[in-house]
C-alpha cells in the first residue's frame, strides 16, 4: 500500500505513531523529505536507513546501512531480503518493484556502478518469472506528447554550451513547465541529454518551479558533482565513482536514541549531484588530461557565441573551470 503523505496528511501521521520500525530508503537526511521531516524526527518508532549516497545524517536513525557502491538502494533492499533468509518470500510483485530501481538508478544498467552484483540479482529476478521488457516499456514508453514537445522546445532553445569549460547547461523557466503542463517526472532523465555532445563532462540543469529553483548535476570521468552540489548549492549525492575508489565505502553504523535535532535549513534552494557515471562516447584525449575538441566543433561553436549572461550563471560559469 502506498499513502500520499501530502495528500493524506493526518492518516499518514496516525500510521507513524503506530508503527514500531520505520524503514528509510534511497535518502540518508531526514530534510530530504521536506514537509515529513519534523514528523519524522519526532517518531518515537525505531528507524532504519538503507541508502547508497554519501554523507548519512547518523543522527538520525538508530541503525542503518549506508553503501555507495552499491547501485540502487533497491539493490540493497534485495541483498537485505535475502541476506535475513527471506529469499522465498520474493513474489513477482516484489521483483518488478527492485528491477525497476535498479534498471532506473543505473540508466538500464550502462553505468559503471552496475556490477556483476547487480546483474546476479537481476538474473534471480528474471528466474522467477519477471518480464522485464514490460517494464521498460512502461517506464519509458507510456509519456503523453506534450513531455515530448517540452523535451524538444528545451532542447532547441534552453540549452547553452561552454565548450571552453567542457560543460553544457540547460535553464527550464516556469512558464515552459506551464505551457506544457510539465509534471516533476516529466523532467526526469532531461540532464542526461547533455552529456551526450561530444566533449562535454559536466551537465548542469536548472528547472524553475513553483516551491523552489532545482539544479540537477551529472558528470563523466573524475568529476566530483556531489562536492560542487554540496559546496555551493546544499545539495549532494553521487560522486562520479570508479571501481578504484569504491572499496571501503561501506558503512554500517548503530546510535544511542533521543538525539535527533532537526537542521536549520533555507526551504527554496536545492540540488542534486548524482553522477552520470560515465556514459559512451569517444573523441577525449584521455592521454593529456583534457577534452580535445574537433577543428570542425571549434569552427561551428566559437567561444564567444556561448558566453554566459546573468550573475548567477556566470557564477556558475566560473566554478565549472575546474570540470576542464
Amino acid at each position: 500500500m502506498v499513502v500520499d503523505y501530502e495528500l493524506n496528511t493526518s492518516h499518514c501521521n496516525d500510521l507513524l505513531d503506530k508503527a514500531d520500525i520505520l524503514f528509510c530508503l534511497d535518502f540518508n537526511s531526514m530534510h530530504r523529505t521536506k514537509k515529513m521531516e519534523t514528523v519524522l524526527l519526532g517518531a518515537k518508532c525505531v528507524k532504519v536507513l538503507l541508502d547508497h549516497h554519501e554523507q548519512p545524517a547518523e543522527e538520525h536513525f538508530d541503525y542503518g546501512v549506508s553503501d555507495i557502491a552499491k547501485s540502487s538502494t533497491c539493490e540493497m533492499v534485495y541483498d537485505f531480503i535475502v541476506g535475513s533468509s527471506y529469499a522465498d518470500k520474493l513474489n513477482l510483485d516484489i521483483a518488478a518493484c527492485l528491477y525497476t530501481g535498479m534498471m532506473t538508478d543505473t540508466g538500464s544498467f550502462r553505468f559503471s556502478i552496475t556490477s556483476a552484483n547487480t546483474h546476479k540479482a537481476v538474473a534471480h529476478l528474471k528466474e522467477l518469472g519477471l518480464e522485464h521488457s514490460i517494464i521498460h516499456e512502461n517506464m519509458y514508453d507510456n509519456f503523453l506528447e506534450n513531455r515530448l514537445r517540452f523535451m524538444g522546445n528545451a532542447l532547441l532553445h534552453r540549452l547553452e554550451v561552454l565548450y571552453e569549460h567542457n560543460t553544457a547547461l540547460m535553464a527550464i523557466p516556469k512558464r515552459d513547465l506551464i505551457k506544457y503542463e510539465i509534471t516533476t517526472g516529466d523532467t526526469e532523465g532531461l540532464v542526461n541529454y547533455l552529456l551526450t555532445i561530444e566533449g562535454i563532462k559536466l551537465g548542469a540543469l536548472l528547472i524553475d518551479r513553483v516551491e523552489e529553483r532545482k539544479w540537477s548535476f551529472r558528470s563523466k570521468n573524475d568529476f566530483d558533482v556531489n562536492e560542487l552540489a554540496r559546496n555551493h548549492f546544499e545539495g549532494g549525492g553521487h560522486p562520479r565513482q570508479q571501481a578504484r575508489h569504491v572499496r571501503c565505502r561501506h558503512h554500517v553504523f548503530r546510535r544511542r536514541r533521543g538525539k535527533d535535532v532537526p537542521r536549520e535549513r533555507e526551504p527554496h534552494r536545492q540540488a542534486d549531484g548524482d553522477p552520470d557515471r560515465r556514459q559512451g562516447g569517444h573523441g577525449p584525449d584521455r592521454s593529456s588530461g583534457h577534452l580535445l575538441l574537433r577543428r570542425d566543433q571549434r569552427r561551428l561553436h566559437p567561444g564567444g557565441s556561448y558566453a554566459h549572461r546573468g550573475g548567477r550563471h556566470r557564477q556558475v560559469a566560473q566554478t565549472f573551470r575546474s570540470a576542464r
